[in-house]
């Protein structure tokens, strides 16, 4: 055996060398492996957290390069304030053209109706042979009143498109302030989340809390990361309907400067708003325009046929008809108004009542979080009491943006139905 080692000694050697490099490593391993057994897997995680944050500033740079090269070509940000984007909105639209060709279009009607009015009522006067039979009164006094009738609805539907298109920026704008402040909220609670979660795990390893501590804590970050995937992806979506308003392209990033508060203005006149709604709201005045004309061609068509004829009973039928669906757009315009100034004093109450709720859930969760520090608390109290704080204030920024959509209803004389 000394005869074979002797003879085999250069051969051992290296072997021999690296059975000794190697003994560290595999005590080492098999200490881990031991820990391990004896870690807990929330541990395991904090670990791999802690490695993970041990980012190189080599490696936050190339993130960064990376993440520039990514935005290079992307549109340049927009600052825009609400009026800014009601005139860019109203400039790119293309309806705005439409309903002015229309408005142009029922004047040349109108004009051909009153000059072909006009060459009845010479004749007329010229000679008393021409008397006002079925098609000459037609042609002298029906058609040049149904030619203004459309006209005036022309420029009714031309304002309402306006007017619109205005409102329908406006309530975009607002809901994209709203997200944006959803957003911060989401970001907020996220980041209180994280803490949380740091707190509960240090306490668990000073065997100060519970394993399922860790367990609620974790969960709570989890859950509050979603949320602030879902407020994202729905701040991105309106983002991009406010820039199909406005015109401009889709993935532009938009910066609102206009402010998203509560302010009172003045005071709304319900009976003034009844009264202008009536010549505003596109589908009480469609219903009036057919009242007048449906009144129009009956007075004509009883005129020129006896009672008992189908011409006369028939134009008496669509006359009551247009009547009670002339009524019934009354009312149903009146209660619109009145739901609108309803909402509207109930935004104005909301939002102040709303407001008071947002701090005391506030204070209410920081007092929480005190306690859960001191011992006194459990981690469920803290997220009870977060998660009433950002109900609180979710519901602030609902009332907020109520209150403005609601004002802006009667600027524009414009109100959606249910």
């Amino acid at each position: 055996m000394k005869s074979w080692i002797k003879k085999n000694k250069k051969l051992l050697l290296p072997l021999v060398l690296v059975l000794l490099l190697s003994f560290p490593a595999f005590a080492f391993a098999d200490s881990v492996a031991k820990e391990a057994d004896l870690t807990t897997q929330n541990e395991l995680v904090a670990q791999v957290a802690d490695q993970a944050q041990a980012i190189t500033q080599e490696q936050m740079t190339a993130v960064v390069e990376e993440t520039t090269a990514a935005t290079q070509g992307a549109p340049e940000q927009r600052k825009l304030s609400l009026q800014q984007a009601i005139d860019l909105g109203l400039a790119n639209n293309e309806q705005i053209a439409l309903s002015a060709l229309s408005v142009g279009s029922a004047e040349i009607t109108l004009k051909q109706a009153q000059s072909a009015s006009k060459q009845i009522e010479d004749a007329m006067e010229q000679s008393s042979y021409v008397r006002p039979n079925k098609t000459n009164y037609n042609i002298w006094k029906i058609l040049p009143q149904q030619a203004q009738e459309a006209l005036d609805f022309a420029k009714v539907r031309q304002t309402f498109t306006q007017n619109s298109i205005r409102y329908g920026i406006e309530a975009t704008y607002y809901g994209l302030q709203k997200c944006d402040k959803a957003l911060e909220v989401d970001i907020a609670a996220l980041n209180r989340a994280q803490t949380q979660y740091n707190n509960a795990l240090a306490s668990y390893k000073q065997g100060v809390v519970a394993k399922m501590d860790v367990l609620a804590a974790q969960a709570g970050y989890l859950s509050a990361q979603a949320t602030y995937n879902t407020a994202k992806s729905t701040r991105d979506i309106t983002q991009m309907r406010l820039n199909q308003l406005l015109g401009i392209d889709l993935d532009t990033p938009l910066l609102l400067i206009s402010e998203f508060t509560f302010k009172e203005g003045q005071s709304i006149n319900l009976d003034a708003e009844l009264v202008k709604a009536q010549t505003t709201d596109i589908t009480f005045c469609t219903a009036q325009m057919t009242y007048d004309l449906t009144k129009l061609q009956a007075e004509f068509d009883m005129r020129f046929s006896l009672e008992n004829t189908y011409t006369y009973r028939q134009a008496d039928l669509d006359l009551k008809e247009a009547q009670i669906n002339y009524a019934h757009a009354k009312s149903t315009l009146e209660i619109t108004v009145r739901s609108a100034y309803a909402g509207y004093e109930t935004a104005i109450a909301n939002c102040g009542t709303l407001e008071k709720s947002r701090d005391l859930a506030k204070e209410a969760y920081r007092l929480a979080g005190l306690q859960y520090q001191a011992g006194l608390a459990t981690i469920y109290d803290v997220q009870n009491a977060e998660a009433s704080y950002l109900q609180a204030e979710l519901g602030y920024l609902n009332a907020i943006q109520n209150y403005n959509l609601c004002k802006a209803q009667f600027a524009e004389g414009v109100f959606p139905s249910e």
